[in-house]
């Protein structure tokens, strides 16, 4: 089923340039021998051994402050040599926590309505422990609402992407016609060196 709703029948030849991303299960799985054993299956597969770790969810067992401890853990995985360790993900917002819209109460802004997510000050140390690690890059999702509210104000980008250009991502009171919200997404590219 496309995003559409319509039935649809699709064929690929498979990407070679996928990954693997461990969020944990009924354990967390973001240590050195849980990336060992991936690295082993995907080269048996005969794949590339790339492997993505999510910070949260079960590898932190849904604590989001945890995801700290699994940031350190995987850091001294990078900074030893792991090169199979290509990216990974985390959940942040500008204030940690989570609010649930529906309780009546008023929102605090900057603070996440779905997982609860560690701080900018978590995140901050988080960021600067993988630059220490040896990661060189970092990737960004910005919203058009982020980008017109300044949220990315001095940040310069060496690349962006246009990622999910559609009307139905326009949300209730968000912009004013679907040109609007292209314009917005657009400015996003005057801070990149490739866009």
């Amino acid at each position: 089923v496309t995003k559409w709703g319509h039935s649809a029948i699709v064929n690929t030849s498979g990407n070679g340039d996928c990954h693997i991303i461990l969020r944990g299960g009924k354990e967390p799985n973001y240590s050195a021998q849980h990336v060992a054993d991936v690295k082993e299956g995907l080269i048996k597969a005969g794949l590339s051994a790339q492997v993505m770790i999510d910070f949260s969810h079960a590898n932190s067992s849904k604590q989001f402050k945890k995801q700290m401890d699994v940031a350190k853990d995987v850091c001294g995985q990078v900074a030893g040599g792991e090169k199979a360790i290509i990216g990974v993900m985390i959940e942040s917002h500008l204030v940690e926590g989570n609010q649930n819209p529906d309780s009546g109460e008023p929102l605090t802004y900057g603070k996440s309505i779905t997982d609860a997510c560690i701080g900018w000050e978590d995140t901050d140390a988080v960021l600067r422990q993988l630059a220490d690690a040896g990661c060189d890059a970092c990737v960004m999702e910005v919203s058009s609402q982020g980008v017109m509210m300044d949220r990315v104000a001095g940040i310069h980008y060496k690349v962006g992407v246009f990622t999910n250009l559609y009307p139905d991502h326009i949300g209730p009171g968000e912009h004013s016609s679907f040109e609007e919200y292209r314009s917005w997404k657009g400015k996003l590219f005057q801070r990149c060196d490739i866009g």
